[in-house]
């Protein structure tokens, strides 16, 4: 099979969009484990049901620093305090 080079604009959306999957993923895993209706998600969060929905499905929205902190640590990609490097 022929060896396929990414742009770096390919691999940036490439990364970009593994990441919304991951966050999904852990939505829908603290969705799971707390028995929350996607409505009680949503309202646990501060999110209207359409921008959650978004979410799960992988799509790019734009939120708040203080909302994004607070889906970051119901989806278990950062823990309460920590701050990650984005280098």
């Amino acid at each position: 099979m022929p060896r396929v080079y990414l742009t770096n604009e390919q691999r940036e959306k490439a990364a970009d969009q593994r990441y919304l999957d991951q966050l999904a993923d852990g939505l829908r895993i603290y969705q799971a484990v707390h028995r929350l209706t996607a409505g009680k998600l949503a309202e646990y969060l501060e999110l209207n049901p359409r921008t959650l929905r978004k979410l799960l499905n992988g799509e790019p929205v734009n939120l708040d620093t203080v909302k994004l902190r607070r889906i970051m640590m119901a989806s278990g990609l950062s823990k309460q305090g920590e701050v990650r490097s984005c280098v």
